[in-house]
């Protein structure tokens, strides 16, 4: 197996850790609300942790928070609705994280919908 198909292997495992996580936790959920929301969000954050505690690719806390804010509103509630739809959220942005987790990010999740902005933002930085 190439070194990049296991950076596509990693992001599909993760993704689909996480959304297992959450389908698996809130199942029997009638309706999100702001508590909801922040229950998900830090469920989120805590199987992120724990995959890139126990990975040899490290990844600062700043970084860790960006990803986990793109999985949190980028989850579905329903077929045509994400959760991006229902909040605003103060999230982390790009220019906020290191340039080498910049750089681990674009290679890990190069062949998702992740990869267009974390190839734009590293693009930007070699240029600089």
């Amino acid at each position: 197996m190439t070194e990049e198909n296991k950076h596509i292997r990693f992001a599909e495992l993760l993704e689909l850790h996480i959304n297992t996580g959450i389908k698996n936790k809130f199942k029997d959920v009638k309706e999100i609300d702001p508590v909801m929301m922040r229950e998900i969000r830090d469920q989120i954050r805590g199987q992120i942790n724990a995959v890139f505690d126990k990975s040899k690719q490290k990844l600062t806390d700043k970084a860790r928070s960006w990803l986990t804010d793109q999985f949190f509103k980028n989850l579905r509630v329903n077929e045509d609705q994400k959760m991006s739809d229902l909040i605003v959220l103060n999230e982390f942005r790009l220019d906020q994280l290191t340039y080498e987790d910049i750089e681990l990010l674009k290679n890990l999740f190069d062949q998702t919908t992740l990869a267009e902005t974390l190839q734009s933002e590293y693009s930007r930085r070699m240029q600089s």
